[in-house]
């Protein structure tokens, strides 16, 4: 199963080059604290109706239904992706709009 710790998205926004002086390292590990709690609460396929997971509901180490909760998924990889195009080139300006 892929998933990507901070550690490792940290040096693939410093090896992609996307840190800039508008946008820091600060901004991207906000970006991937962001992304891995956005589906946090949430019942999932694996979630009963009482919010409690069919398998391994936690085991005390940040594991929760397969995912290290300190690790982003690769559909939360795809979430923070979008979110550093957009805090990367719309909020410092570079573009107007995501259409461009």
């Amino acid at each position: 199963m892929y998933m990507m710790p901070l550690n490792e998205w940290s040096e693939f926004v410093e090896d992609a080059c996307i840190i800039t002086e508008g946008f820091r390292l600060a901004d991207s590990d906000r970006i991937f604290i962001a992304a891995n709690n956005s589906d946090k609460g949430r019942a999932g396929p694996l979630s009963s109706s009482h919010g409690k997971a069919f398998r391994g509901v936690s085991d005390g180490q940040g594991v929760d239904d397969g995912n290290n909760t300190r690790s982003l998924m690769r559909y939360q990889f795809m979430e923070a992706l979008t979110r550093v195009a957009i805090a990367r080139f719309i909020d410092t300006k570079q573009f107007t709009s995501v259409e461009e």
